[in-house]
């Protein structure tokens, strides 16, 4: 019975462990993304910064 009970808990092992796995590749992929798209936004953030100033500059004194 003991040898039965420990074969079935090696298959279970095995499943959750593949899982595990699975899932931490998958957030690891989403992770990546994610710091490619706040870099995106950064820079986009950034590049706007830029022409808000460039157009503080070339224009009268307004109140934006």
């Amino acid at each position: 019975m003991g040898s039965l009970i420990g074969l079935s808990y090696q298959g279970i092992f095995e499943v959750a462990m593949d899982c595990f796995a699975s899932n931490l590749d998958l957030i690891d992929e989403y992770a990546e993304r994610l710091g490619a798209a706040a870099q995106e936004i950064d820079r986009t953030d950034t590049q706007q910064a830029d022409v808000l100033d460039r157009v503080r500059a070339a224009g009268p004194d307004l109140q934006l």
